[in-house]
């Protein structure tokens, strides 16, 4: 929406304010001034991402009972441009479950949208018989549990909106996440006083104590075998 209002300001550029900047002025003073309609997350709703990527862009959605929760765009890198279409839809996907972690992290089940059909048969299959690029955002996708169907175009208004309407100019959220790591296990700081009250709260504590013993057994098959306790971890089971 700022497009506009940011060309001119580039290195080199000639300075003008044409009808397309005024334009552009007016949509975003409209969009500021008006708040979406937006509903609250709930723990007991099923969730469902509707994701899609046009030829620059990718597009999410959050919603919960066919209401949108929360929206995400962004531009796609010079690179990403280049890449075949599936690529670009399964990249919408990763794009999604990132920007949302915090909502559908440790789920059940977590329903996701798309209107290309192939990505259906790519998640049936085994990671081993991806192309490489898709393998490697498969593995990204691995601490989700994601059922993917497809949808028809039409019916995904608004992730083909945000595709085609994304945030320019905008970091790929995996960059800003590269920026975020910490090596929590070397940066926590404890005192040697507090670390045998840690220990000792950590021994007593069952989600703790049940974490230790499947650790040390071995994960069930499914996450439907493991105990309500332990489901939030299991996408992080080796």
């Amino acid at each position: 929406m700022a497009h506009p209002l940011r060309q001119p300001t580039r290195k080199d550029a000639k300075w003008v304010w044409s009808e397309t900047q005024e334009k552009a002025w007016s949509d975003i003073k409209t969009a500021i001034s008006r708040a979406p309609v937006l509903c609250l997350y709930s723990l007991q709703d099923e969730v469902t991402l509707q994701c899609d990527a046009s030829d620059t862009g990718l597009g999410a959605v959050l919603l919960q009972l066919q209401q949108p929760v929360s929206f995400a765009s962004r531009a796609l890198t010079q690179t990403e441009t280049r890449y075949a279409q599936i690529e670009k839809e399964l990249l919408a996907i990763v794009f999604a479950c990132e920007k949302f972690d915090k909502y559908i992290f440790g789920r059940d089940v977590v329903n996701v949208e798309t209107d290309h059909k192939p990505l259906e048969e790519i998640f049936n299959k085994s990671l081993c018989d991806a192309p490489a690029r898709l393998q490697r955002m498969l593995l990204r996708l691995q601490r989700y549990n994601l059922k993917v169907r497809y949808k028809k175009g039409p019916l995904m208004l608004i992730a083909d909106t945000l595709s085609s309407a994304y945030l320019r100019d905008t970091l790929p959220s995996e960059e800003v996440k590269s920026l975020e790591v910490v090596d929590h296990s070397e940066n926590l700081r404890v005192s040697p006083s507090r670390l045998p009250q840690i220990e000792q709260e950590s021994v007593q504590d069952p989600v703790c104590t049940s974490l230790r013993q499947v650790i040390l057994e071995g994960w069930p098959g499914s996450i439907h075998e493991c105990d309500s306790v332990l489901r939030p971890f299991f996408q992080c089971a080796e």
